[in-house]
């Protein structure tokens, strides 16, 4: 749940706060990023201590080691990773595209879902939207996110627009996926956790207007901009931050993904649009 705290009328910007299972993070706010359900050189202390109210990790990562079920065994991500505050879950879609980069050519993309070998063992996966959920749900993240296709910047127009219509029906199946977890949870007296879409469309503006109207049309608790762009082109970050922040609801946060690898560009977008990571 988003509670809107205050709205600036000079550049649109806004300050919230997001409730989850696990508490209450303020935003705009950064999220280090603990991909291996570990911050590098961190403790859980020593981000508690730093005042880190929300980090996140990756679940094609842990599916692959330790796997979804020995967490959930041992009481969930926050036990395993003895952090009990908020913690966001990425599905993979990402990593599902760094590994077809790779010269051995790690993964396929079709729309039934994606075929990877681990780069940790050579063995096979198969991951589907219905999967990567599945998979969030049993890591116990507070926020999840839909299984997307990050197209790669350099792709002509014709195949991320095709990739962009590829994540729509992947939002669609990973919603109605969480919405069958969810019921069960609820039967069984569990809270479930918050569900954000991803906005595709790589650099083409029109493609990434047609996609946040198409993703925030659909009851997400949340929205985010995925894709190489974001974060690794900081003009053209800014740019399609302007162009889509109209398009989405006032009410519901927006994740950056991908933003803050440099620090100053978390000031440009913060001090441009007051946006950083999450808003």
């Amino acid at each position: 749940m988003f509670h809107l705290l205050k709205q600036y009328e000079t550049n649109k910007g806004r300050l919230g706060e997001v409730i989850t299972n696990h508490g209450v993070f303020n935003t705009p706010i950064f999220m280090p990023p603990g991909t291996l359900a570990t911050v590098k050189a961190l403790g859980p202390d020593d981000l508690e201590n730093l005042g880190a109210e929300i980090i996140l990790v990756n679940a094609l990562h842990l599916h692959l080691r330790p796997g979804e079920d020995l967490i959930q065994y041992l009481g969930g991500i926050h036990n395993f990773m003895g952090f009990q505050r908020p913690i966001l879950s990425d599905s993979g879609g990402f990593q599902a595209w760094s590994l077809s980069k790779k010269g051995a050519k790690l993964s396929q993309i079709n729309d039934d879902g994606v075929t990877f070998k681990s780069p940790w063992d050579g063995s096979s996966h198969f991951i589907t939207p219905e999967k990567a959920i599945e998979i969030e749900h049993k890591i116990g993240s507070d926020i999840i996110m839909t299984f997307d296709e990050c197209a790669p910047d350099d792709a002509d127009k014709d195949y991320i627009q095709k990739s962009m219509i590829r994540t729509h029906l992947w939002a669609e199946r990973s919603l109605k996926e969480h919405q069958k977890l969810s019921q069960k949870e609820k039967e069984e007296g569990k809270n479930s956790p918050l569900l954000f879409g991803i906005i595709q469309g790589g650099p083409f503006l029109d493609l990434r207007k047609e996609s946040a109207k198409f993703i925030s049309s659909l009851p997400f608790d949340g929205f985010a901009l995925g894709g190489e762009t974001i974060g690794y082109n900081m003009d053209k970050t800014l740019e399609i931050i302007e162009e889509v922040k109209p398009l989405l609801p006032a009410d519901k946060p927006l994740y950056t993904m991908g933003l803050g690898s440099n620090p100053q560009d978390i000031i440009e977008v913060v001090n441009e649009v007051l946006i950083c990571l999450i808003v």
